[in-house]
């Protein structure tokens, strides 16, 4: 089978159909062995074809004026499909990864721990929501620049809800988060 003809379409999440699952780690890799090397051992480089995220989002109850813990946050859009030559296609999706609240010192914060997506360059919009009530959208930071997400590495953002919005976005090394100190 040529692989002009294989992709990877992205699941939809068995809890809510209308969000892509975050993918596992998907990695390609292509090497074209030469007549001289085909009886040798050939290292096949391969590279990721995914990026991640982790979100924080402080004070969001008193911001919304909620204060059970009905939160969630729906972050899009990227494509649905990886073709074999590392191209995006497809549909536009989103994801609704999982979040909870967890207490940093004094502080309640939600956090959605590190997941998995197709990367987008420009265009990720994070909105949060209490309920089906949209509560807060963003889609750059505070320096204006559009919150992205990079193969191979982490986007980490940090949203502060208070009379401003205010959004920092630190990019890392894959897996590695970033702590977000206060001064």
């Amino acid at each position: 089978m040529p692989k002009d003809n294989c992709h990877v379409d992205l699941l939809s999440d068995p809890h809510n159909p209308s969000y892509s699952s975050s993918p596992g780690d998907l990695f390609r890799g292509e090497k074209t062995a030469t007549p001289q090397e085909q009886n040798d051992l050939v290292i096949l480089p391969i590279y990721r074809e995914v990026g991640s995220m982790t979100i924080t989002v402080r004070n969001l109850q008193a911001f919304s004026g909620y204060t059970d813990e009905n939160f969630s946050i729906v972050v899009g859009k990227t494509y649905s499909t990886i073709d074999f030559y590392g191209n995006h296609a497809g549909s536009k999706t989103a994801y609704q990864p999982n979040g909870s609240f967890m207490l940093n010192g004094n502080r309640n914060e939600y956090r959605v721990p590190t997941f998995n997506m197709v990367p987008e360059e420009t265009n990720i919009s994070l909105e949060i929501y209490h309920g089906t009530q949209k509560i807060a959208t963003m889609s750059l930071d505070n320096g204006g620049k559009p919150i992205n997400v990079v193969k191979g590495k982490q986007t980490n953002v940090l949203i502060e809800l208070r009379a401003n919005v205010s959004v920092d976005v630190e990019l890392t090394d894959w897996r590695k988060e970033y702590l977000w100190k206060d001064f």
